[in-house]
């Protein structure tokens, strides 16, 4: 790719967003080990709404540990601090509630592409992998002390650029789109779209508003589905998903709810 990426910057996002908490306040840095970490290190010192974005990370991590692949000024790799006055127990929902904005904010920047999220909180394009979430939180008891969102999407890496395992599976905005893209206008367009749909959700403490914008969006919904749950492996087709965020699996007219540390395959 020989167009030059536009940088991240505190005033370029600053005239975008129409937030007032999350993104007021943002970090930038030109590598760090992963922007989760730093936003945990920074959490008891900081305010609700802190950005953190990296142009690069060293140890960027998906689920179960996995790598995230992070090649420098390509993609977007932030962290968001929240601090939600809600019981811990219903946090983690705050991943399923982050992929419904980024599948929002990306139609509404590229109403063409085939954008679908993938239980829990993927977000794939035309079959494949873009985008990963990961919700981490600390808590006192029944006290929610901070829940801090990481994500990372894929923008302009090319095909070329991605290592050989991920040529089957994952994909980016550029490759979706057949050009590269602003990361800027991509980061402010989700903030602003999270913004309300964080403040929507700790209003209703549950997911019960987004089951719409769910059937709309999920890429299982209506289709065979293989899922672990605990230590078997169940078939049946996705039926949905619960206000509490478990996908409702239907084998013989039984629902099996799963819950969103197990793992939900497309039965091909």
């Amino acid at each position: 790719m020989n167009q030059a990426i536009p940088d991240i910057t505190a005033d370029v996002l600053a005239r975008q967003l129409t937030t007032k908490a999350i993104g007021r306040s943002l970090l930038t840095l030109d590598s760090t080990e992963s922007t989760n970490l730093t936003a945990v290190e920074l959490a008891s010192t900081s305010l609700h709404g802190l950005v953190v974005v990296a142009d690069h990370q060293t140890g960027g991590r998906g689920r179960n540990g996995r790598a995230w692949f992070s090649p420098p000024q390509r993609n977007l790799y932030f962290s968001i601090l929240l601090k939600p006055p809600s019981p811990p127990a219903i946090v983690p929902q705050l991943s399923i509630v982050a992929a419904l904005s980024m599948h929002t904010a990306l139609l509404s920047l590229f109403p063409q592409l085939p954008v679908a999220v993938k239980w829990p909180n993927d977000i794939w394009i035309d079959g494949r992998k873009a985008c990963g979430i990961l919700c981490t939180m600390s808590a006192i008891g029944n006290t929610t002390e901070y829940a801090v969102l990481g994500l990372g999407l894929n923008i302009n890496t090319t095909l070329d650029e991605l290592p050989p395992e991920l040529h089957g599976t994952a994909t980016s905005l550029c490759i979706a789109s057949g050009h590269p893209c602003d990361r800027c206008q991509v980061l402010a367009t989700f903030l602003n779209t999270f913004e309300q749909d964080y403040t929507q959700w700790l209003a209703a403490a549950s997911l019960a508003p987004f089951m719409p914008r769910w059937s709309q969006a999920s890429l299982l919904d209506g289709h065979p589905v293989t899922a672990e749950h605990g230590h078997a492996i169940i078939a049946g087709t996705a039926r949905g998903i619960t206000p509490e965020g478990q996908l409702r699996l239907e084998t013989n007219g039984t629902i099996t709810l799963i819950s969103a540390g197990d793992v939900a395959r497309l039965r091909l």
